[in-house]
């Protein structure tokens, strides 16, 4: 479990390093919005992981299992809600892809937005059937 932490911190930081040195270099780059909330997500999206990989790793250290019939309840219904709100989100994507500079942004924005979506519905699905 640890070493998937550090693989994600190592992803994490080389992230950071390579958009630091791409504006050490060219000090004149503007950066454009949708740069800022594409490293934004991937910030976020990398915090999330970490927080919830450290959670996990914590439950087996105590030995609770990992899953049982609630959890994967709620894992298949965020993922069911997630894919669903998915496909609307990529074709509204596709619908105003001429705003996006380029396809790697605009595949990389879906893909990011995707995973926050997952994030989102899981936080939702979580509340809603724990009621925590």
């Amino acid at each position: 479990m640890q070493k998937k932490i550090s693989m994600l911190l190592l992803a994490v930081l080389t992230a950071l390093f390579v958009w630091g040195y791409i504006i050490f270099k060219n000090p004149d780059t503007q950066l454009s919005a949708l740069h800022i909330i594409i490293l934004s997500l991937i910030i976020i999206v990398g915090i999330a992981y970490s927080i919830f990989s450290i959670k996990h790793w914590k439950e087996d250290k105590e030995g609770q299992p990992r899953d049982d019939e609630l959890s994967m309840m709620i894992k298949y219904r965020t993922g069911y809600l997630a894919y669903k709100s998915s496909m609307y989100m990529w074709m509204l994507i596709f619908l105003v892809k001429d705003r996006f500079p380029s396809n790697a942004a605009l595949v990389g924005s879906g893909i990011l937005m995707s995973a926050l979506m997952y994030a989102i519905f899981s936080i939702i699905a979580k509340r809603k059937i724990v009621g925590a």
